[in-house]
């Protein structure tokens, strides 16, 4: 199974690639024992900060949680959101936030199972038709 690494313990290659990406905000990178990126999610620890978009003043979120193709249904993409809510309790944050879409069926499968619930009136339309869904889990 994978295991999370923080933005400081990975070594060279396509995890530090990853990672390097996201320097403006921690990501947490899954990676099997051979070091093969399996996912990667960028945690968001409070409103104006790099990377907000929903967060309350009380809330952390998250951006761009992504499961590499050949580890779908690995459990990596629980294992990550897991990690980000595990990070905001621990920063004594009141809850987290995110925004998804309705097209990422898997993804609102998994927000679901971790205890999430939809904010319809948190919606936010970035371009004609366009909707990205807004998401929270209270602590």
């Amino acid at each position: 199974m994978a295991g999370i690494l923080g933005r400081d313990e990975l070594g060279s290659g396509e995890a530090r690639t990853i990672v390097n990406r996201a320097a403006r905000r921690p990501s947490d990178v899954a990676v099997d024992a051979s070091g093969t990126v399996l996912g990667t999610v960028t945690y968001v620890p409070g409103p104006d900060t790099a990377l907000s978009e929903i967060e309350r003043q009380d809330e952390a979120g998250f951006r761009a949680l992504a499961v590499a193709a050949a580890s779908h249904n690995r459990g990596v993409g629980r294992m990550l959101g897991e990690t980000v809510i595990a990070r905001a309790q621990t920063a004594g944050r009141g809850g987290v936030a995110m925004y998804t879409r309705s097209s990422m069926k898997t993804a609102l499968h998994l927000y679901e199972w971790l205890g999430f619930s939809r904010q319809p009136a948190d919606d936010w339309t970035f371009a004609p038709g366009e909707w990205l869904w807004a998401h929270r889990l209270r602590f």
